[in-house]
């Protein structure tokens, strides 16, 4: 009986990581594939997501957001995120290229 039981633990803990090297449930809800890359400071990111130019940041807001979250929980363990802001609208800031939306964040804390 002992046995079964080691081995039903040990097999269930064995595919927790499984479902999340699949892509999980959050890879297949964001509308946008947010690309991140982190800066000199590791702190530091530019996050792209290619949408099309009819695009606002309001579409793509969760795509960019869940990228920074990862990256910043990784890094310092907190999800706070500080982003470069467009002075006369108050939103995140952004440049395009072409259906490429380009974000500036920071991880603080």
């Amino acid at each position: 009986m002992r046995t079964v039981l080691v081995m039903t633990l040990a097999l269930s803990v064995a595919g927790c990581g499984w479902f999340s090297r699949a892509g999980g449930e959050a890879a297949r809800v964001l509308p946008y594939k947010a690309e991140l890359v982190a800066g000199e400071d590791p702190r530091d990111m530019t996050i792209s997501v290619v949408a099309p130019e009819t695009a606002t940041v309001e579409a793509v807001r969760e795509s960019v957001r869940f990228a920074a979250t990862r990256h910043c929980l990784y890094l310092t363990g907190r999800s706070d995120t500080e982003w470069k802001t467009d002075a006369a609208t108050g939103d995140w800031a952004f440049r395009r290229e072409g259906e490429t939306m380009i974000f500036s964040a920071r991880c603080i804390g």
